[in-house]
């Protein structure tokens, strides 16, 4: 009947729309916004700072641990050379800041590639140099007062994080850019050492020239889709949808999301996030998760399901590389909230449905049979797990019973605090940070083949990824989830934004940035970029230790012990108390310094 998926997706949404246009019953989400205009943050602290500055165009690397304030002259002393080292198949960050006191105009970086002794390259397609963009958020860089209920929502800070795509730009007098370089290293380079020269040019300027280096060890990070580490960041995709005013599911929807989900693929995210049932998380966001299958309950009281729009979305996700599991939330929606289409009125019915009632066990048991068949027909029922999320524990106990007796072959997914008696029932565990299960219960789940992971929220103030987090505390997640022994990282969520995300991060009750990790038209963020580096720690970190222990002998032992007592370092009671760059600085040092003795240092 239709030609081709879109088709069937435009034609079912437009027959809801006619069957329910005069009578749906259900208020949509209210509009989240503050109540604050343009606020004014641009004056400049110290403006003496400014006038005794030199004239012309500054420019320096600077450290990528920190934010630099607009307004402020960096107090930095100026470095125009910077190094790294990196396996083959890594992606190494750095951060360079430019100022000026007077304007200026059509700010130019480029670099032609980087060239070993040997004549091997880098070539200039594998760096990138973007913008940093401000953005708005409540509490001001480093700040450690994360509190969802005593946040002056009011205030306003400028913190830079987003990304900008590539190009020229403008420097405004009296202020400071700082622009992101991104080097990804060939997997097929040879070991050597790389250098370069950056070239910075503005109008009315001369020249600057800054030197780029790169040691490539003989070491090769597995290609992001073979990582081991689990990262969990959850979607909405009806923000993008909403953010660029297309129609959900649309054509130009499904190709606004194509670059934005494999952004997050190469990120190496693991899960494609699903929904169920509308709205499972009570509309707390500016653009509320709706469902992905279309409950439509029929006159004799029987309910049909059209998994249309869930059926593009997992098949998009695993085009763009998402392809390892899939996480239906939720039976446990918020409030036990439920909807579903009354095809005999044509209108949208909510009810409440807890766990212990009849109608919750008798909708389920339908449902779960027909979402078991569905899945097992598309070949992606052995990837499948159902979302259950922390509520009364006897509400908890009861859903997983309902999931168990429609089929033991379910796998589940459970978010919340550690439980004792969920450990068994789940096959997937994200715990909450400083409500982990101890190492020997994390092990025992490994070897049963569930696995387990943590996750950040409001809570802890720090560590966290928040716009306004110190950038090395998004870094720290894939050196804690290595030092006890946990499978990954878990974050909601990935984009789920606020009402103008690229100029203002605040939420109307949750800390800046919490609710999104990137930003439209596939932006990363400085946020993002450094959480990814802490992922590909946590492989390094992974290989490094089956290669030294595959190794043997004295010098291998002496590696395998300086990497441990490193580890004793990614602790809880430390990381809310100290920063964290220092440790995930020195950790990073120390893998450099054992790759030559796990790998060798001639190129294979």
């Amino acid at each position: 009947m239709f030609s081709n998926p879109f088709e069937k997706v435009v034609a079912t949404s437009i027959a809801f729309l006619i069957i329910a246009q005069f009578s749906v019953v259900a208020a949509p989400p209210a509009v989240h916004r503050h109540p604050l205009g343009h606020p004014e943050v641009n004056a400049p602290v110290d403006s003496s700072a400014w006038e005794s500055l030199d004239e012309g165009l500054h420019v320096s690397f600077a450290s990528k641990d920190k934010h630099y304030p607009h307004h402020e002259v960096p107090f930095i002393t100026p470095s125009l050379r910077w190094s790294a080292t990196a396996w083959r198949g890594q992606r190494v960050n750095a951060q360079l800041v430019f100022w000026a006191k007077q304007a200026v105009q059509q700010v130019r970086c480029s670099i032609t590639g980087l060239k070993s002794q040997t004549g091997h390259t880098i070539p200039s397609s594998a760096i990138r140099l973007r913008p940093v963009g401000y953005v708005l958020s409540n509490l001001p860089s480093g700040s450690d007062q994360s509190d969802c209920e005593h946040i002056d929502q009011s205030a306003v800070h400028l913190v830079p994080d987003v990304l900008e795509h590539g190009g020229s730009f403008h420097i405004d007098a009296n202020t400071i850019q700082p622009v992101w370089m991104t080097i990804d290293v060939p997997r097929d380079t040879p070991a050597g050492v790389y250098t370069g020269t950056l070239s910075v040019t503005a109008v009315g300027e001369a020249a600057i020239p800054l030197s780029v280096t790169i040691n490539v060890q003989a070491a090769t990070l597995p290609k992001v889709a073979d990582w081991k580490v689990r990262l969990d960041l959850w979607q909405n995709p009806w923000a993008v949808a909403h953010f660029h005013g297309v129609r959900p599911w649309s054509k130009s929807h499904l190709e606004l999301l194509r670059p934005h989900l494999k952004m997050l693929a190469e990120a190496g995210q693991k899960f494609v996030t699903t929904y169920v049932c509308h709205s499972p998380w009570g509309d707390v966001t500016h653009v509320a998760d709706e469902t992905m299958v279309e409950w439509i309950r029929h006159a004799d009281g029987s309910f049909s399901f059209d998994y249309t729009i869930f059926d593009t979305y997992v098949a998009l996700a695993q085009q763009c590389g998402i392809t390892d599991a899939i996480t239906c939330y939720t039976v446990q929606p918020w409030g036990h909230r439920i909807r579903y289409l009354d095809e005999e009125t044509g209108n949208y019915v909510w009810n409440r449905w807890p766990p212990d009632s009849q109608e919750f066990e008798e909708f389920w048991a339908q449902f779960l049979e027909n979402l078991r068949g569905h899945l097992k027909q598309q070949r992606w029922f052995d990837k499948t797990y159902l979302g259950v999320n922390e509520r009364k524990m006897e509400e908890t106990i009861q859903a997983v019973k309902t999931i168990r007796r429609d089929s033991p072959d379910w796998k589940i997914s459970f978010s919340g605090n550690w439980h004792e008696q969920l450990d068994l029932p789940s096959d997937d565990y994200s715990a909450a940070f400083g409500k982990l299960m101890n190492r020997e219960q994390i092990q025992n789940r490994r070897e049963r083949g569930a696995t387990t992971t943590f996750y950040v929220s409001c809570d802890p103030p720090r560590p966290n990824t928040f716009t306004f987090s110190p950038p090395a505390e998004s870094t720290w997640m894939g050196w804690y989830a290595a030092a006890n022994g946990l499978d990954g990282f878990v974050r909601w969520a990935y984009d789920s934004w606020t009402a103008e995300p690229l100029r203002d991060t605040r939420h109307v009750q949750w800390p800046a940035g919490d609710c999104f990790l990137v930003y439209p038209d596939a932006r990363s963020s400085i946020r993002f970029e450094r959480l990814r580096e802490g992922l590909v720690d946590y492989e390094k970190v992974r290989l490094l230790r089956e290669q030294l222990s595959k190794q043997g002998g004295d010098e291998a032992a002496i590696a395998l012990a300086r990497l441990d007592k490193m580890l004793t370092r990614f602790t809880r009671e430390r990381a809310t108390t100290e920063p964290v760059a220092p440790d995930v600085n020195a950790a990073s040092a120390l893998l450099d310094d054992l790759t030559p003795i796990a790998f060798g240092t001639e190129s294979r």
